[in-house]
């Protein structure tokens, strides 16, 4: 199951594509510039994403992230929020240290989001939660 924004509805580099990574967890990552316009529809699609499949868990994977702003951030943390209403837990990965910056200038609250430093920290929480251990398999 993906979830695209055509890169025709939207003017920015990079569509947003949310995809089933785990049986019961959906992957997302953002890329470039967020502006207010791409967060809007972003809001709109992850939560038609997570309405259209049975999930526990959403990882938003930073990494990628060009340049954030003090609204942005704080749309994020509104983003996930509606995420948590819908029964779903965000883990949000790949934070880079200016968007970190900016995320704590406007008074995020950790204790409301799980934050692992990469995609593999993010899925191996994601593993552990759901009662499954992230090994490696000798080759």
């Amino acid at each position: 199951m993906d979830v695209a924004i055509n890169e025709n509805e939207m003017s920015f580099e990079a569509p947003l594509v949310v995809s089933k990574v785990f049986e019961n967890c959906l992957y997302s990552g953002f890329f470039g510039r967020l502006d207010s316009e791409r967060v809007k529809v972003i809001t709109e699609r992850m939560l038609e994403a997570v309405e259209s499949v049975d999930c526990d868990y959403i990882i938003i994977d930073m990494s990628n992230i060009d340049l954030i702003d003090s609204a942005i951030a704080a749309h994020l943390m509104r983003i996930s929020r509606s995420l948590k209403f819908s029964g779903v837990e965000v883990i949000l990965c790949g934070i880079r240290g200016f968007v970190a910056q900016t995320m704590s200038t406007v008074d995020i609250q950790l204790n409301e989001l799980v934050i692992q430093k990469d995609l593999l920290k993010a899925l191996d929480f994601v593993y552990n939660a759901s009662g499954y251990k992230l090994v490696a398999v000798d080759k």
